[in-house]
C-alpha cells in the first residue's frame, strides 16, 4: 500500500511527457533518459487513452516495464560499441488490453521453458528477469512471449483491462 502511495505521489509530481499518461511516464521516465544518456537510438509509438484502467494495477505494471526496460538498456550495452544498437518499446491501449512490444538488439539468449536464463552478469548465475515478468502478468490474467532471432529480441506482454 506504501509503494502505491509513493508511485501515485510520483504521478502527481511528475513534469515528464513521454507516452501522454501520467502514471506510465512516471515509470518510464528514468529509463528513457538511461537510454538517451547511453546513446542508444530509441523508437516509440504509445497509443495510451486512460490512466484509469490500469491504475489498480500500477504496482504490477512499473515493476513489468521496469523490468523490461532494464533487461533492454542491458542488453544492449552489453553489445560492442560498433553494434548497431537499438531499442524500439509500443504501448497500445484498447478498452479491453494494454499491450506492450520491446525489441532490440541482443546476444542470443536461451530461455528455458520456466522463463530462466543464463544471466551475462556472471558465471554460475541464473536471471529471473523473464521469470519475474511471466509470474506478474499471469498475475494479471495476461499474456507474455519471449522471442530470440536474427539478433534481435522481442518482448509482448498484454493485460487485460477491467470493463
Amino acid at each position: 500500500q506504501e509503494k502505491i502511495h509513493v508511485i501515485l505521489e510520483d504521478i502527481k509530481n511528475t513534469n515528464v511527457q513521454i507516452t501522454g499518461s501520467k502514471s506510465l511516464d512516471v515509470i518510464l521516465a528514468p529509463k528513457v533518459q538511461a537510454i538517451h544518456q547511453a546513446n542508444i537510438p530509441f523508437e516509440s509509438d504509445f497509443q495510451i487513452m486512460s490512466d484509469q484502467p490500469f491504475r489498480e494495477h500500477l504496482l504490477d505494471l512499473s515493476v513489468i516495464l521496469g523490468n523490461l526496460m532494464d533487461n533492454a538498456i542491458e542488453a544492449s550495452l552489453r553489445l560492442p560499441e560498433d553494434a548497431s544498437r537499438f531499442i524500439h518499446m509500443q504501448i497500445k491501449q484498447t478498452p479491453t488490453e494494454l499491450s506492450v512490444l520491446i525489441s532490440n538488439r541482443s546476444n542470443t539468449i536461451k530461455l528455458s521453458k520456466n522463463g530462466a536464463q543464463d544471466s551475462e552478469k556472471g558465471r554460475n548465475r541464473t536471471g529471473i528477469g523473464i521469470a519475474s515478468i511471466r509470474e506478474r502478468v499471469s498475475a494479471l490474467d495476461g499474456y507474455s512471449s519471449f522471442h530470440m532471432g536474427d539478433g534481435v529480441f522481442q518482448v509482448l506482454v498484454q493485460i487485460p483491462l477491467a470493463d
